[in-house]
């Protein structure tokens, strides 16, 4: 294992050695209802059609069930039709493990107690991720979230699935070795592919702890190798303070993060801002406002210029 991919599993294993506080079980209850309300309610307005299709089409059996209906698939499947389909009306966070623990749960019989724990590595795995490489992915118009959803999801994985710190580190490995570019312009073109986003890296997450377990290895020098991770995303290492910051977790407050808003979040300021507004004065009505001023960040400046409002999925980043 190299330095990075071996002090990120010892991150791992930490987490699994704590146990799970009351105000932990409580934000994950409330995100594993909201990542099932999200594919539910997509089910129920038909969405997601191409996808299911595509499963169906496969006629794989097995112990997975795709969410609002009696059908029962491979745990792999399970994952990619309830992550994309639980994302597709952009009302969910990025627990982007959740549909993966819950088919490959399943699969196996996990524990509630075990699907907590393994949320729980999913969580904090994300937290130094992102410390590590989103704003360096989100720079070159790469959707982020989708980026990385494979590495968590392969922690979440590994952990359910019992594997070994080795396996665990080719897990996330192979993971991150199979991620998807995953561009933001399918985002703001409103390209029916983003509701994938929400799907692959929980659909990779399973495989990569299957194969994994099956003796696949991926690169150890993922992270720091002459073409590994850094190189490509920060054209070098990165400080040695921010990879410490990322990995040498203090203590954090795990805080799912529920959407007020069906919407990038990058426009839930500005959306913020205008229900505060118009509940502040009563009289105020759409058709008597001339115009809006909004001052915000440029990354979401960016994207609702770039957005196709004609879209449904355009719209919401708009």
């Amino acid at each position: 294992m190299s330095s990075i991919l071996s002090r990120l599993v010892d991150l791992i294993n930490k987490v699994k050695s704590q146990p799970i506080t009351n105000q932990e079980k409580d934000e994950m209850k409330g995100a594993l209802l909201d990542r099932i309300g999200c594919g539910l309610v997509a089910k129920r307005l038909g969405l997601g059609q191409v996808v299911s299709s595509y499963v169906e089409r496969g006629q794989c059996t097995g112990d997975s069930t795709i969410w609002g209906t009696d059908t029962r698939t491979q745990a792999h499947l399970a994952a990619l039709m309830n992550g994309a389909s639980s994302s597709h009306i952009e009302y969910d966070s990025h627990d982007s493990m959740i549909p993966a623990l819950l088919a490959l749960g399943e699969q196996h019989g996990a524990s509630g107690e075990l699907i907590l724990q393994s949320i729980k590595v999913g969580y904090f795995t994300g937290v130094a991720l992102r410390k590590l490489l989103a704003p360096n992915v989100e720079k070159r118009g790469l959707h982020w979230p989708a980026y990385t959803a494979a590495f968590i999801s392969s922690a979440a994985c590994s952990n359910l699935h019992g594997l070994t710190s080795d396996e665990t580190a080719n897990a996330i490995a192979i993971a991150a070795s199979l991620s998807p570019a995953a561009p933001f312009e399918s985002f703001t073109g409103g390209a029916s592919v983003k509701d994938m986003y929400g799907g692959w890296g929980n659909m990779l997450g399973v495989q990569s702890a299957q194969l994994s377990k099956l003796g696949m290895t991926g690169p150890g020098s993922l992270f720091e190798g002459e073409r590994g991770l850094f190189r490509n995303w920060l054209n070098g290492d990165p400080d040695e303070g921010v990879v410490d910051s990322a990995l040498d977790l203090g203590p954090v407050e795990m805080m799912f993060h529920i959407k007020p808003f069906p919407s990038c979040t990058s426009a839930h300021p500005t959306l913020s801002a205008i229900e505060k507004m118009l509940a502040e004065n009563s009289g105020l009505c759409p058709d008597g406002i001339e115009r809006v001023e909004v001052d915000t960040y440029r990354f979401g400046v960016d994207l609702s210029d770039e957005s196709d409002p004609d879209t449904p999925i355009g719209a919401k980043v708009n």
